[in-house]
């Protein structure tokens, strides 16, 4: 039996998430880049930054931090401090810039 070997498309994960953004798919004003409630509604950040900052507390030494789709950074930035580094990342261009 012969193996053919398909060539897989990436999945649309970036024009995805630029399109979240730039439509404001997740709320927020038309002029900023909003993450959503999961990231800005007390009751779901609060508890996640008491637990996270709690651990990178934990440490002797700060830890370097890497935030893989770190998005509007609402929640990163509760989390700097207890880093050595914080490292924040995400596939929307213009959300870093």
């Amino acid at each position: 039996m012969t193996k053919i070997n398909k060539i897989k498309k990436p999945w649309p994960t970036k024009d995805a998430m630029e399109q979240i953004y730039e439509k404001n798919l997740w709320g927020g004003d038309r002029s900023e880049f909003y993450s959503g409630l999961g990231s800005h509604h007390p009751e779901t950040v609060n508890p996640y930054i008491a637990v996270v900052s709690g651990f990178l507390k934990a440490f002797e030494t700060p830890p370097v931090v890497c935030d893989l789709g770190c998005g509007d950074f609402n929640i990163g930035k509760e989390l700097v401090k207890y880093s050595k580094r914080y490292i924040a990342l995400d596939i929307v261009p213009e959300l870093i810039a």
